[in-house]
């Protein structure tokens, strides 16, 4: 059990190392922008994953080198992450989105002319280019001799007679496709069923090219395609219960032994998107099990001796929902650290206690009866780990903490494991 403890704060310790450390320096990515010069300056760019259009972002040279913020003033363009930012001066469309933001009457949206950057998701001789506004508001761009030209998705009430107001939409983005496309008409019903997402419109560029262009593109916006992965898992757990209150059996006031089984069971891991597969969330189905058995000698008088005798196993389906960061993350290589929770379902339990007396003449009585009136059938814990990936394969050490099977407030119980584990990823 001490030995269980020093690992729960030498994991636990290790995984704030390694956060702090991610936090540091994982997000610091090669990249290079022009200038207002037209000068390329290459080093290193804070990325952030950038959910909505960043006005700026950190810049140093190299490695420890010192930092600064530039924005658009400075920058022409940035290449970072395969993502390409270009500095544009375009219409955004400043109306109110939705109902309960008052929507306006007039059928004409309120356009105000800023200098952004757009995020290039197609470029040649058509190309497609995307603005996410501080307040989320998603703005796409065709260009068009040099112009970037906004592709009308606006929203406007309209109030019926009786007073209901109903909310009306100008697709006009699908005339302005059809007509900027012009020459590819197969594209037509794909047009008239288009939803205003950059996907879509992505998607629809790229059909533009593989079917109708004649020249090919010049760069495309590269999506991770694949973000989630199975596979299946399996190892040992060394397993420790504990029992604390003044509810505890007696025969369980010295302890209970250590156990050591199988664990083994299948995963699903999620990628989070534009992260480079550096952090995602890692489900789990696995089966484990422990039993620990044991007894105490309550009266000895003359050759006749009085003991009691415990049997406790529950095996469990586990539900685990893990975070996971990766520290070191170099071709098929990665060190990992994973933190979550678990979630144990009972499929099976062992709840014996039997009582015997015995003498010099043989086994007089043996009362059977249960260790404990009840036992929780849903187990809750923390659980943290360290691994490494070598190509599809895993390797990973685990600690987790759990209530364990006691649901009792006079009686605590605390499950303890350590697990090593193999994994395979297909």
């Amino acid at each position: 059990m001490k030995n269980l403890k020093k690992l729960h704060n030498v994991l636990g310790m290790a995984f704030l190392l390694l956060l702090v450390q991610l936090n540091v320096q994982a997000q610091w990515e090669e990249a290079y922008y022009i200038n207002s010069d037209n000068k390329r300056i290459e080093g290193q760019v804070f990325y952030e994953n950038w959910a909505k259009s960043p006005a700026s972002f950190r810049f140093r040279a190299s490695e420890g080198a010192e930092e600064e913020r530039l924005g658009l003033e400075e920058v022409q363009s940035l290449l970072v992450h395969n993502e390409r930012y270009l500095r544009a001066s375009v219409e955004l469309d400043e109306t109110p989105v939705s109902q309960s933001d008052n929507l306006p009457e007039s059928p004409s949206p309120t356009l105000k002319r800023r200098t952004v950057f757009l995020l290039s998701l197609i470029e040649g001789p058509k190309s497609l280019y995307m603005h996410v506004t501080a307040k989320g508001r998603l703005h796409l761009y065709i260009e068009n001799e040099g112009v970037f030209v906004w592709l009308s998705d606006y929203k406007f009430v309209r109030y019926s007679a009786g007073g209901t107001a109903n909310v009306l939409e100008t697709n006009s983005f699908r005339n302005q496709l059809k007509e900027y496309l012009y020459n590819c008409p197969t594209l037509v019903s794909q047009i008239e069923r288009l939803t205003y997402s950059d996907k879509a419109m992505q998607k629809l560029f790229t059909d533009y090219y593989a079917k109708c262009a004649d020249q090919e593109l010049e760069s495309t916006f590269q999506r991770e395609t694949k973000l989630s992965h199975f596979g299946l898992m399996a190892g040992i757990a060394q397993t420790s219960v504990k029992f604390d209150g003044k509810g505890t059996p007696n025969v369980l006031s010295g302890g209970t032994p250590t156990d050591y089984g199988p664990t083994g069971g299948i995963f699903w891991n999620i990628g989070i998107p534009r992260t480079k597969q550096r952090f995602s969330f890692q489900n789990e189905v696995l089966f484990s099990s422990y039993s620990v058995s044991g007894s105490r000698l309550k009266i000895e008088y003359g050759d006749r001796r009085e003991e009691e005798f415990y049997k406790l196993g529950l095996s469990y389906m586990k539900l685990n929902v893990l975070f996971r960061a990766y520290l070191v993350q170099k071709n098929n290589f990665g060190i990992y650290c994973n933190a979550g929770m678990s979630n144990g379902f009972v499929v099976s339990a062992e709840n014996e206690h039997a009582t015997g007396i015995t003498s010099s003449s043989g086994t007089e009585r043996i009362d059977h009866g249960e260790l404990m009136n009840n036992i929780r059938k849903y187990e809750q814990g923390f659980v943290g780990g360290i691994g490494v990936k070598v190509s599809h394969v895993g390797f990973e050490a685990r600690y987790e903490n759990a209530n364990g099977m006691s649901p009792f407030e006079f009686m605590k119980s605390t499950v303890q494991r350590l697990s090593f584990l193999v994994a395979y990823q297909f």
